[in-house]
């Protein structure tokens, strides 16, 4: 099916709940002013009384066009790149995390064998389980803060 693409020319945002989800149509003062959206996405916000307000006003309405205007073009092809670079950020963290669970969940059976006295050097089993702690946590927090980077990223990339 083929993305219909709404313009608008109102000078607020608005949040249209639908059974998909929420479609937010940016003020016209935004960059990009230009929502992309689904033929049944578009289907379900032709059911809201107030799009249909707003999409047949003569002013602070809403227009569907054809393609993406030229002017809105650039932005919204940075958009979609910070976007997918703070996707790979996410799959990057995501994996991160797992690695620090597995971590976390070795360091727990290490110490529940020491507790049940199934090793037989205590000082050294503490020790790498300890290790085996602090390099898990690192490796969380490295992930956080590169996640949280992306994230400071993309909201500067928007907001140029």
């Amino acid at each position: 099916m083929a993305d219909i693409f709404i313009r608008s020319y109102n000078d607020y945002e608005h949040r249209f709940q639908i059974k998909s989800g929420v479609i937010t149509i940016p003020s016209r003062l935004a960059r990009p002013s230009v929502v992309k959206v689904s033929q049944e996405a578009f289907d379900e916000l032709q059911k809201c009384d107030e799009f249909n307000a707003l999409l047949n006003s003569n002013v602070q309405r809403y227009a569907v066009v054809d393609a993406m205007p030229a002017d809105q073009l650039d932005v919204m092809q940075r958009i979609s790149q910070l976007n997918d670079e703070a996707a790979k950020a996410k799959v990057e963290a995501a994996n991160h995390k797992d690695l620090a669970e597995k971590a976390k969940f070795e360091v727990e059976k290490l110490k529940a064998e020491l507790e049940a006295g199934a090793l037989g050097i205590e000082s050294e089993v503490v020790k790498i389980a300890k290790e085996a702690e602090a390099a898990a946590k690192k490796e969380l927090e490295a992930a956080q803060a590169e996640l949280a980077e992306w994230k400071a990223k993309a909201a500067k990339k928007a907001k140029e």
